[in-house]
């Protein structure tokens, strides 16, 4: 029975230490030992992998902030850039975590994490600049498969 992202690490026996934990589809040259070791000396429960992606919005967009006149208009952005922080889909968890997770029970890496925060256990994002791309969306698949075509271009003599 399929048990989500995250509810198979309830079966894991002896996840007594730290551990790290990826998502399958992630390419990247991030410097796991790095985040590890940051992860271990701080006093999260679980660190986040995070990289900064921005999303172009095509159209004007509108805000309004008089609640007394909903239809007032306070500010138009004319197609905005909206920078967010990212999850990479690689985890460093405590060993506590397992216990917040019920054995047989589905359960995705979102979902863990919301239920870690509203249990007052910290989470913390540790911010990457390394190369990443998840080869599980379409368009980050193509843009690796031009990556390793460069690459293999600039390493490989012509034949």
């Amino acid at each position: 029975e399929p048990l989500g992202t995250a509810g198979a690490l309830a079966l894991i026996g002896g996840l007594d230490d730290h551990f790290l934990v990826m998502n399958g589809d992630v390419l990247t040259d991030l410097d796991y030992a790095r985040l590890f070791d940051d992860h271990c000396k701080s006093d999260a429960a679980a660190t986040i992998a995070t990289q900064t992606r921005e999303v172009e919005i095509s159209l004007g967009v509108l805000r309004f902030g008089d609640e007394s006149d909903p239809t007032r208009l306070t500010d138009y952005l004319e197609k905005p850039h909206i920078d967010y922080q990212a999850s990479m889909g690689v985890y460093c968890f405590s060993p506590e975590v397992i216990k917040h997770i019920e054995p047989g029970r589905r359960l995705d890496f979102p979902d863990l994490i919301l239920r870690l925060l509203a249990r007052g256990l910290t989470v913390r994002a540790w911010p990457s600049t390394d190369y990443w791309l998840d080869i599980g969306r379409h368009d980050d698949y193509e843009v690796a498969l031009d990556d390793f075509d460069r690459m293999r271009s600039r390493l490989l003599p012509p034949e």
